[in-house]
């Protein structure tokens, strides 16, 4: 319940940040440093073969969380959690994957917010520079790029 008490000097980017999909909008708060900057005011990647953790906070609760899921590297084992609901699956090269979870019951805090922790993270990594540094001058090493989209 204490979320906005997080530190956030530590690392201003993995605190609170908006994500706006149609016209919904809800927060993420980044736990660890296994994330690269948000792309879009929508998605985000993971970092290598890490485990990204976060909370996700919303004004209402979600009655269904639609996750795309994609990877660029080679069959890549993705696993993505959302409170006690766990999905595997087995992603090959730039293939994305779209998955539903409906009745999940987050942490009501107050009156208007709903926090609900996320985990998703793949078994490995990929940079774009190093397969062709000609076309691609993209030198993250990244895992699994995730959009989450919600509705109330």
């Amino acid at each position: 319940t204490q979320y906005l008490s997080l530190p956030t000097n530590e690392n201003f980017r993995a605190f609170g940040q908006h994500i706006r999909i149609n016209e919904k909008t809800y927060q993420i708060f980044f736990l660890n440093d296994n994330f690269h900057t948000i792309e879009n005011n929508q998605s985000f990647w993971s970092k290598g073969n890490r485990s990204a953790e976060l909370f996700m906070v919303t004004t209402k609760p979600v009655k269904t969380f639609t996750v795309k899921l994609l990877t660029k590297s080679h069959r890549n084992k993705i696993s993505f959690s959302i409170e006690h609901k766990t999905r595997r699956m087995r992603l090959n090269a730039n293939q994305s994957h779209t998955i539903q979870f409906k009745h999940i019951e987050g942490l009501q805090v107050g009156k208007e917010r709903y926090i609900y922790y996320i985990k998703v993270g793949g078994s490995k990594s990929y940079c774009g520079y190093y397969d062709n540094p000609e076309k691609d001058r993209d030198r993250r090493i990244i895992g699994v790029k995730t959009l989450i989209d919600i509705s109330y």
